[in-house]
């Protein structure tokens, strides 16, 4: 396998509230036994459920095998070193918390692991009120961005909905408007109410105040007002219009 970590196929956690901390799944990656057992010790003391990798490789089988709520990865490690894990865990989920534990603390190199995405930085030997502090607050970062997203899906999933009702529902006002015009045309009215009735829907069925059918009178090579709504008298007096010219 290489360094990097394809899609994660193991099944993902249910999203935890905010402050909900307790019982958190936890990967420890360090070559050395006895670091290894001494912060699994104290996570555990803490009340977190933890997993440990003794070098980069086995913490990528790890990660692809279960989920994980946050790493704590050393810093120098044969092969693959903390860095490496931690990019190759940021590249497939950018969510997931690295905090990068090291024996020789430098500027340059927390600079360095919090510009590559690590949530915090820790260095042996191990304060526990420290781990506590560390582990939680990036714990309780990681839920709030979670519940976030959650919330703008729903609230993105709600929009798409409405919006699609609305659309139902002009097409069921636009389907009724029709069979209501067909139905008048099946109706024995005398044909200036027909027209009238007509233009009253299609006025509706558009959303206008003014409309008005115009009848194309063959041998004059005119149309001619038939029926109006919202529309003087006058206009259905109104010269006619010769085909190709203006309506409006």
């Amino acid at each position: 396998m290489g360094g990097r970590l394809d899609i994660l196929t193991a099944p993902m956690l249910p999203i935890r509230d905010f402050d909900s901390v307790a019982g958190a799944r936890l990967l420890v990656v360090d070559d050395s036994d006895q670091s290894r057992e001494a912060m699994r010790d104290v996570l555990d003391l803490l009340g977190f459920k933890v997993t440990t990798a003794a070098n980069g490789r086995e913490a990528l089988d790890a990660i692809r095998a279960e989920p994980f709520e946050a790493i704590l990865t050393d810093l120098k490690m044969p092969g693959m070193s903390g860095l490496d894990l931690l990019c190759a865990v940021k590249e497939s989920d950018p969510l997931l918390p690295v905090i990068v534990v090291t024996a020789f603390p430098s500027i340059n190199v927390a600079i360095e692991a919090i510009r590559q995405g690590a949530s915090d930085f820790l260095t042996k030997p191990f304060d526990i009120s420290l781990i506590e502090h560390v582990v939680k607050k990036a714990l309780r970062e990681r839920n709030l961005t979670l519940r976030n997203q959650q919330m703008q899906a729903e609230l993105n999933q709600k929009a798409v909905i409405e919006q699609l009702n609305r659309q139902l529902h002009e097409k069921i006002n636009e389907l009724t408007r029709l069979y209501a015009i067909s139905e008048l045309m099946n109706r024995p009215v005398d044909n200036e109410g027909l027209l009238h009735q007509i233009a009253v829907v299609a006025a509706e069925l558009v959303g206008c105040r003014k409309a008005s059918i115009m009848l194309l009178d063959h041998e004059r090579g005119e149309l001619i007002v038939r029926a109006a709504v919202g529309m003087s008298a006058d206009v259905l007096r109104g010269a006619p219009r010769r085909v190709g010219e203006g309506v409006a």
